[in-house]
């Protein structure tokens, strides 16, 4: 599939995005520069009545 025949969905995150989110931080340069995404991370994200996380989905 090419880009120009991919589906840009756009939403709120959501805990069922966190898996995948996590496996990213995987890579150590990411994690050192970027990290820790972790399940204090993951409350934070689901309790900030300030802030909004997305999650950006291509397919």
């Amino acid at each position: 599939m090419s880009l120009q025949q991919s589906t840009l969905t756009v939403r709120r995150f959501v805990e069922a995005d966190f898996p995948v989110y996590q496996a990213w931080f995987a890579d150590e340069q990411l994690h050192r520069q970027l990290g820790p995404v972790d399940e204090e991370w993951l409350t934070h994200v689901l309790t900030d009545v300030e802030g909004e996380q997305w999650s950006f989905f291509c397919r």
